[in-house]
């Protein structure tokens, strides 16, 4: 009996992310960038023709932050991660109820697991994600690989890489 392909779905969630899945072999067979609304997102998640065998979504943690407001220092979190926080627990719950239980992998996680140097000093974030980009255009060469949906495919490639030990 041949054996059943497996497929890995990676997930960066927020408005500047994306959903890839990836086959056995690495190839990309699914790559979207976020939609802009909840029902839109659900609405993808469920148009994926796969069955997934491994998720991966980045963990986004609602960090306060620090800074001068009228001479004193204040903490607050930021409305933008406010955001980002919210598209993260849209996203997680869009994929369970797809039944696509997600493994919640930190950013720093899935880049050491991949090799990718942490952020440089003086390099900004742009920069940093620029290197991210590059990365995933030298793994997947066929693909027209964005910002949007380059963490997206390495976290599909990670979770892929995990789960068959290599």
């Amino acid at each position: 009996m041949p054996e059943v392909p497996k497929y890995y779905l990676g997930a960066d969630p927020g408005e500047k992310g994306g959903i890839a899945v990836i086959d056995d072999a690495a190839d990309c067979v699914f790559l979207r960038k976020m939609p802009e609304t909840a029902a839109e997102l659900l609405q993808l998640v469920r148009s994926i023709p796969f069955p997934i065998a491994k998720a991966g979504l980045e963990r986004i943690d609602p960090r306060p932050t620090t800074f001068m407001m009228q001479g004193k220092w204040v903490r607050s979190i930021l409305r933008s991660t406010c955001i980002i926080y919210g598209d993260y627990l849209q996203l997680h719950m869009a994929l369970l109820a797809c039944d696509i239980d997600p493994l919640i992998i930190g950013p720093y996680d899935w880049q050491k697991g991949l090799g990718i140097e942490k952020r440089r000093k003086g390099e900004t974030k742009t920069q940093f994600k620029g290197r991210l980009k590059l990365e995933a255009m030298s793994l997947f060469p066929n693909e027209k690989v964005t910002l949007a949906v380059a963490d997206a495919l390495l976290i599909a490639y990670y979770v892929r890489k995990m789960s068959n030990g290599l």
